[in-house]
């Protein structure tokens, strides 16, 4: 147990500059890090990513778009006719799936396991999507990137919110601005992925958000980022309020859907 908890945490010590040389080179020895997807050993002087630079290059992304709520292929990820008549969100890109169980280990390394930087890999696979879907041409309306905020009890308990990591790692990069405070999250839920019906997940996100910054989202073209979409009804109940506040038009970007 103490393997598992100790490597995540040091990444939060500030170390004095006169050992910063020297810290990595112990840390590496007493707590090696392995490539959560094929275990080859990684070196803190290097990178502090936790995947290796092949599997960050190599590992498979669905490049596949369809209706975020009927799953009906569609072009460029956008909500289908028929779901548009009872949904806010307009469009939903889907970076990989969860069913990979090595995908699956870097959205819970950073959900469970304290793992910030897991974060930074997930933008990572996230910005190569774009540029292996050439995807960029569907974002350039966008004015406003949005993460899905946590609950503040959940933030606490974790310690950082790893979509907001995401989407500034991606904001920067697209030079879109990010806006951490327009929508909060006012209902402390059971996670979705722990539901199982569908039916009980739409019903878990009614009145999960509200905006807080109307001003910041009005006339706007937003973004939402999250790391793992389900049925898609928390980012549709962020779109539906995003809307409410003036926003002409509400998107997805996701790491993984399962």
């Amino acid at each position: 147990m103490v393997y598992r908890l100790l490597p995540p945490l040091y990444h939060k010590i500030t170390v004095p500059t006169s050992t910063s040389t020297v810290w990595p080179w112990i840390l590496d020895a007493l707590f090696p890090r392995r490539c959560l997807f094929c275990q080859i050993l990684l070196h803190t002087v290097d990178t502090s990513s936790y995947l290796c630079a092949v599997c960050l290059e190599k590992t498979p992304l669905d490049l596949k778009t369809a209706c975020a709520f009927c799953n009906a292929p569609t072009v460029g990820g956008v909500t289908c006719p028929f779901c548009r008549k009872a949904h806010a969100l307009d469009r939903l890109l889907v970076a990989t799936t969860y069913s990979r169980s090595s995908i699956e280990r870097l959205v819970k390394a950073a959900k469970y396991r304290f793992v910030h930087n897991a974060a930074h890999d997930m933008a990572s696979l996230m910005l190569r999507y774009l540029e292996e879907k050439k995807a960029g041409k569907l974002l350039q309306s966008v004015s406003l990137i949005i993460p899905i905020p946590l609950h503040p009890q959940r933030l606490r308990w974790r310690g950082f919110n790893q979509s907001e990591i995401m989407a500034r790692d991606i904001g920067t990069k697209l030079n879109i601005p990010v806006a951490t405070d327009a929508i909060v999250r006012v209902r402390h839920t059971i996670p979705q992925a722990d539901i199982k019906d569908r039916q009980s997940r739409i019903e878990n996100a009614r009145g999960l958000f509200v905006i807080q910054s109307p001003d910041a989202v009005r006339g706007k073209s937003v973004l939402l980022i999250d790391d793992l979409s389900t049925t898609g009804s928390t980012l549709n109940e962020a779109a539906r309020v995003l809307k409410d506040a003036g926003a002409i038009e509400v998107s997805a970007f996701v790491f993984a859907r399962g």
